[in-house]
């Protein structure tokens, strides 16, 4: 299982960065765009992972999550396979005994600069924010720095933070919320 190099910067204005980016030379790779996901409990209780299915601008996806009890970068693993079927792989699941949690429906928008992917998130009902991921620590360091973010203030965790946090509830409470899309209900107030 790989490390997910990768920080988060929450509350952040998705023009302003734009603007830096360009001036940096970094190269959109997917104009803003909706992807949607079907998260999976394991089979064997483990509140610490769980399984993914997600369909981008260019790909399906099953991944594995895992979060080991830390709070740094190297905190989050996973195995990321590419698949067919978003539906199918949905019913796999399904028949080999994993419980459907949540279907979530996002926008994100895609950049290169440096080694790093720079993914400019939207999810219902939270403010905007950055992710940056590379292969290893420091290349996501030292543009976390250049695009003007404090290293010491990134999330090294799962979007479900970042509502516990802005609505002062639990994260189970969020991980127990069957649909967050765009067009639902603030299922937070």
């Amino acid at each position: 299982m790989k490390t997910e190099f990768e920080a988060t910067f929450s509350c952040v204005d998705h023009e302003q960065l734009r603007k830096k980016l360009n001036s940096l030379g970094a190269s959109l790779i997917q104009k803003e765009f909706i992807q949607v996901r079907s998260n999976f409990n394991l089979p064997t209780a483990n509140k610490n992972a769980f399984v993914r299915v997600r369909k981008e601008f260019d790909k399906i996806t099953l991944t594995l999550k895992v979060f080991e009890e830390d709070d740094s970068i190297h905190r989050q693993k996973e195995v990321e396979l590419k698949i067919d079927s978003f539906e199918e792989a949905i019913s796999f699941l399904e028949f080999t005994g994993f419980k459907q949690k949540s279907f979530q429906e996002t926008k994100r928008e895609l950049w290169e600069i440096d080694g790093c992917q720079i993914m400019l998130d939207t999810w219902p009902f939270l403010d905007p924010f950055v992710e940056i991921e590379s292969t290893n620590e420091e290349n996501v360091k030292k543009l976390s720095q250049k695009l003007g973010f404090n290293y010491n203030h990134a999330i090294f965790d799962s979007v479900d933070y970042q509502y516990a946090k802005k609505y002062n509830i639990s994260r189970d409470k969020v991980n127990q919320t069957k649909i967050l899309s765009f067009e639902s209900k603030n299922p937070f107030i």
